[in-house]
């Protein structure tokens, strides 16, 4: 098991070669201790709670045992286009509330910053993605200005534990961040799973974890009943880019007319995929020589 302090600067969990997931601590709050910045989002997460929310029968369920709510920009099977999810009238207020929050604005901000950091490039291809499909349709709006996510979901306790899975929707080598927020002994409770990698990380209530979600398998250790725990977390989904790379439109129109020869050429083109994914994580020699460039400016 790896303890994550809450005192310490994000750090990857692993010490050598390339950075495939990364710890983050607290969003500084200025005149505001700590454990009470992590325990206002959740008080206001939990005062907000759209009253419709509960468990998903199918996907959520499949890996949360809490009531969910999400406000993504989804590209799903049945639209024609990408789109702001829409939710019910009630909740619809209550979910824009959370994202207007300036403690939910700051821990946005925080987590894309820390993806910054340790994944400079695939950091700038999610800001590149976002920014061309809001250009594209200029109905679809942000969750937060200060993040390259477009999605956020959050799971609304009162003791959020995820089973184990992988988040299949999501970009296989993209990553996700979630925060945990509540009221719990980390040292005991709400840990992280990371099963292909072998860890178990202690996860303290108001830090940061990002990690490749769709393609590590992911769960949760549960926390006591007398104790609290909810989580934010933010994601990108992959068909997002694939409807971008695609030229903006859907499969279908996107293969239709194509000739053996530029069939042939995207296949080879998607064989590549998951390499060019990998290209864009970055290893800790790269992260020190961009640190340093950044701190010679």
């Amino acid at each position: 098991m790896i303890a994550l302090s809450p005192l310490r600067l994000a750090t990857p969990p692993i010490g050598t070669g390339t950075v495939c997931s990364a710890l983050g601590t607290r969003p500084s709050y200025p005149q505001q201790h700590a454990s009470t910045s992590q325990r206002r989002p959740c008080a206001t997460a939990e005062a907000t709670s759209p009253p419709s929310t509960q468990a998903s029968p199918t996907a959520e369920a499949r890996r949360l045992v809490a009531p969910t709510s999400s406000i993504p920009l989804a590209h799903q099977q049945l639209p024609q286009e990408p789109g702001n999810l829409y939710h019910q009238d009630g909740n619809a207020k209550e979910l824009d509330a959370l994202i207007r929050h300036p403690s939910f604005r700051r821990m946005a901000g925080f987590a894309s910053s820390t993806f910054h950091t340790w994944a400079p490039k695939l950091h700038a291809h999610y800001a590149d993605t976002l920014d061309a499909l809001i250009y594209e349709h200029p109905h679809l709006q942000r969750n937060f200005s200060n993040s390259v996510f477009a999605a956020v979901a959050f799971n609304f306790g009162p003791r959020t534990c995820s089973k184990k899975h992988r988040d299949h929707a999501n970009l296989p080598y993209g990553w996700c961040a979630v925060t945990a927020l509540g009221n719990y002994n980390y040292t005991r409770g709400g840990h992280l799973v990371l099963w292909e990698l072998g860890l178990v990380l202690e996860f303290p209530p108001g830090c940061t974890i990002l990690l490749p979600s769709a393609a590590i398998a992911h769960s949760n250790t549960p926390v006591a009943a007398h104790e609290s725990r909810t989580s934010f977390a933010q994601f990108t989904a992959g068909g997002l880019f694939r409807w971008m790379a695609h030229g903006f439109q859907t499969d279908e129109e996107f293969f239709r007319g194509k000739t053996p020869e530029e069939l042939a050429a995207v296949a080879v083109e998607n064989e590549a995929r998951c390499k060019m994914g990998l290209s864009l994580f970055s290893t800790f020699k790269e992260i020190e020589t961009e640190l340093r460039l950044r701190g010679a400016k």
